[in-house]
């Protein structure tokens, strides 16, 4: 059997995407909340303060998950363009599959058991689409 290109694009492409999704979240980590306290009492914004929050968004973690998200959307244009929409765009929820692993062996994240069982159930749900288109 042979795996043809679009797949093997929209598989690199959701894994990029992933990736990059999680080092976002990792350069945001020196961020507690974007917007907590842009304005003031008086309800005035305070530029000094937004300025502070989107220096620390340029980072490393932070630019490199930017860089793999877009390189993951080049891959999924190239991908449509040479493949099938309906496997091409359920391929993509492989970008959920990578961030959630890598959201719980990198960054400590807790799921519950439902959100397991959801994450299977996507998954379960792409290899049928698959099967059958």
């Amino acid at each position: 059997m042979q795996i043809r290109l679009y797949v093997l694009l929209g598989l690199a492409s959701a894994g990029l995407i992933g990736l990059g999704r999680v080092l976002e979240k990792r350069g945001l980590t020196d961020i507690p909340s974007l917007g907590e306290k842009w304005l003031s009492d008086k309800k005035k914004i305070q530029w000094g303060k937004i300025k502070d929050d989107f220096d620390k968004l340029l980072n490393s973690y932070f630019l490199t998950g930017i860089g793999l998200d877009f390189f993951g959307w080049i891959l999924t244009l190239a991908a449509l363009s040479i493949g099938e929409i309906s496997i091409v765009q359920s391929l993509k929820s492989f970008a959920s599959l990578v961030a959630l692993l890598l959201g719980v062996l990198w960054l400590d994240e807790d799921l519950d058991r439902l959100e397991y069982i959801g994450t299977v159930l996507v998954i379960l749900g792409v290899v049928f689409i698959n099967m059958v288109a």
